[in-house]
């Protein structure tokens, strides 16, 4: 993960906070922000591999939507903030 941004969606107007950035082995992608899953006595659930299990809030929305969201994305990403990508320092 590289970080996070927030994506604006103009028609209807609104902003949709904490997106991820991924960067790994040449490919670029977005994840869209998910909520922690909770257990009856509130602590967060775990799947089997031992990490939390997160609900997508965003849904609807077909893969080639996706992706072309996800490229528009990194774009518009990459464009406004070209040092996001830069690895000098960064996590990979």
């Amino acid at each position: 993960m590289r970080g996070f941004f927030d994506l604006r969606v103009s028609d209807p107007d609104l902003i949709i906070r904490n997106f991820m950035i991924h960067e790994k082995g040449g490919s670029r992608w977005i994840a869209a922000p998910g909520v922690p899953q909770l257990n009856k006595d509130g602590t967060v659930k775990t799947g089997r591999n031992g990490k939390p299990e997160y609900a997508q809030i965003i849904s609807g929305i077909d893969a080639k939507a996706w992706k072309q969201l996800t490229d528009r994305a990194v774009a518009a990403l990459a464009e406004s903030h070209p040092d996001a990508f830069d690895m000098t320092g960064g996590r990979s």
